[in-house]
C-alpha cells in the first residue's frame, strides 16, 4: 500500500510540475504601447509582446459605418375651415451629427477623413488603452480581447 501511495504522489507532482510549465490559458492585462505594428506590454519589467504574437477580436478593431442619410416623407390631407382640403407633406431627416456614439462616456465623433463622413462604432487602439488578453499556445500567442476602464469617464 505505501508503494502505491509513493506512486501516485509521484505522479501527482509530475502532473502539476507539467500544468505549471505548460501556461494553460490565462487572462492577463496589458497596456497598448504602440499600435503601428502593435505591441502591448504586460509589465515594465518585461519586453513588449510583438504584433507577430498579438490576435486582435472584433471588440478591438476600428469599426466605421457610413454617415446615415434617411428620410421619411408622410403626406396627409386635411379638410380647413369651408370645406376645401390641402395636403402636407413632412420629411423628418436624419443627418450627420444626429446620431452620436459614445465610450466610457465620451463621444467617438463622426470622421470627416479620406473615407469620407463616417460614424466611428469602436475606434482603434491607442497608445496606453488598457486591454484584456488571453494568453494562450503557452504563451506563444496573446489574443487581444476588449479594451478596459478603471471608471466611467
Amino acid at each position: 500500500m505505501s508503494n502505491t501511495n509513493t506512486l501516485l504522489t509521484a505522479i501527482q507532482r509530475v502532473v502539476n510540475n507539467n500544468n505549471s510549465v505548460m501556461k494553460l490559458t490565462d487572462w492577463v492585462i496589458g497596456t497598448v504601447t504602440r499600435v503601428k505594428p502593435i505591441e502591448v506590454t504586460l509589465s515594465e519589467t518585461m519586453l513588449p509582446i510583438p504584433s507577430s504574437m498579438l490576435f486582435l477580436s472584433n471588440g478591438v478593431i476600428e469599426y466605421k459605418i457610413d454617415n446615415l442619410q434617411h428620410i421619411h416623407t408622410a403626406t396627409t390631407t386635411a379638410t380647413v375651415g369651408t370645406g376645401s382640403t390641402g395636403s402636407v407633406t413632412v420629411q423628418p431627416a436624419l443627418n450627420k451629427g444626429t446620431i452620436q456614439v459614445y465610450e466610457n462616456n465620451l463621444p467617438l465623433g463622426v470622421t470627416g477623413d479620406d473615407d469620407g463622413n463616417k460614424i466611428i462604432i469602436n475606434r482603434k487602439l491607442q497608445v496606453g488603452d488598457k486591454v484584456g488578453l488571453l494568453r494562450v499556445q503557452n504563451g506563444k500567442a496573446f489574443i487581444v480581447w476588449t479594451r478596459l476602464f478603471k471608471e466611467i469617464g
